[in-house]
């Protein structure tokens, strides 16, 4: 068995019909982009560790990747994270995951939000 992270993107009820007509999911995982689907679990192998993720949007045709919020977790030994992610009510807020029995840690700051 080999370790791996499983994601399910849903838009928040409020604006979920809009989202799934004109936006497309993203999982960025240590800077790697994988396109997914609404509400279809998306398997990707990984290895075992520490990764950064941060799950977003593009607007069909645009190339800004939008809702997005980074953070850390920890994929098992021969192991499946499991997270599922949803964004807020309104388009502007990121979009929040939940955990599945897993570890999680904040990622280092940035130099730009360490700078006074």
């Amino acid at each position: 068995m080999t370790s791996s992270l499983e994601l399910t993107a849903r838009g928040h009820w409020l604006n979920a019909w809009f989202l799934y007509a004109f936006g497309r999911p993203v999982v960025v995982i240590d800077g790697d982009e994988h396109s997914i689907r609404w509400r279809q679990p998306a398997r990707i192998p990984l290895a075992a560790g520490k990764h950064t993720v941060s799950v977003g949007f593009r607007y069909v045709g645009t190339p800004w990747l939008l809702g997005v919020r980074e953070r850390g977790y920890v994929v098992p030994q021969d192991g499946t994270l499991r997270l599922s992610a949803m964004n807020g009510p309104l388009n502007s807020e990121p979009f929040y995951v939940e955990i599945s029995g897993v570890a999680a840690f904040d990622p280092a700051p940035r130099p730009s939000e360490t700078a006074e």
